[in-house]
């Protein structure tokens, strides 16, 4: 069995505020993920950019920002890309497969939603539902219906729902960072409504903290084949919209999910013109 999160962001952002406040000031921010898909035996794990414009190398473009510290690596690591938007990390005869994805930005009916990607980050934000979906689909990317029913969290809503189900890959069934889903019972809505229209539901992380990085995971039946970044995103893809894979499903600790939430708060309360990056 593969070990798959398919939605991970690392940290809040790679801005040096950020790191600054999450305590990776200074830090290796590649070695540091991969160190942690290693302990928990990730093996592949989506790097999920998030922001209005994502220009290549920058921080908000979480994947090629990490590309920087690959020549800062320790000598026992070993790193090869497949094309543009697979990197892997190899040490001690393990290995983990990083891959682009984006949280993208849709805007239907004057209202703000996210749909995640794995395979690129170079997706147009700001489009519609239905133009967003056709361009995913025209290029063979992995589409997944995010915090489906979280609405205040850029859910879609359930009409739309309803509407692009069949476009979509998967469903994200059980989100880890969702920890008030007790309350809310929002995993559980997502959950039932794959199993009504019978589309796979995987299980992520959404870790904003480098410790919370595959809290939820999903098994894949096999390693996609590595030949290419072609061939893996197709196998990757396949298996996904398949369902052939089990979950693990868990949460990041309430704790961790305040602290994170109350960071955000206190710097839109600071810097009032970016509330535009947070969902919420």
């Amino acid at each position: 069995m593969v070990k798959a999160d398919l939605h991970m962001h690392g940290t809040i952002g790679f801005q040096d505020y950020w790191l600054k406040l999450q305590g990776y000031e200074g830090k290796n921010l590649l070695q540091l993920i991969a160190d942690k898909c290693f302990e928990g035996d990730i093996e592949v794990c989506a790097v999920t950019s998030e922001n209005f414009e994502i220009p290549k190398g920058s921080v908000h473009d979480r994947l090629g920002y990490l590309m920087q510290f690959v020549s800062k690596l320790p000598k026992n690591y070993l790193t090869h890309q497949l094309g543009d938007n697979i990197l892997a990390v190899e040490k001690d005869g393990k290995i983990v497969y990083l891959i682009n994805g984006q949280a993208v930005t849709v805007w239907d009916d004057d209202k703000r939603y996210t749909s995640l990607v794995v395979g690129s980050n170079k997706i147009p934000n700001n489009m519609n539902l239905e133009d967003t979906l056709k361009y995913g689909k025209d290029r063979g990317l992995i589409q997944i219906m995010e915090c489906s029913f979280v609405e205040n969290h850029s859910g879609i809503e359930l009409d739309r729902l309803w509407r692009y189900t069949n476009s979509y890959d998967a469903i994200e069934g059980h989100n880890a960072g969702l920890w008030y889903s007790f309350i809310t019972l929002s995993n559980e809505h997502a959950q039932y409504f794959a199993q009504e229209h019978k589309k796979p539901a995987i299980a992520v992380s959404d870790a904003r903290r480098i410790k919370d990085l595959g809290t939820s995971y999903i098994n894949l039946e096999r390693m996609p084949d590595a030949l290419s970044e072609e061939t893996f995103l197709r196998d990757l893809k396949f298996q996904v919209s398949s369902g052939e894979f089990d979950v693990h499903k868990a949460y990041i600790s309430a704790f961790g999910a305040l602290h994170q939430f109350l960071n955000m708060k206190i710097f839109m309360l600071l810097n009032p013109e970016k509330r535009f990056l947070f969902k919420f």
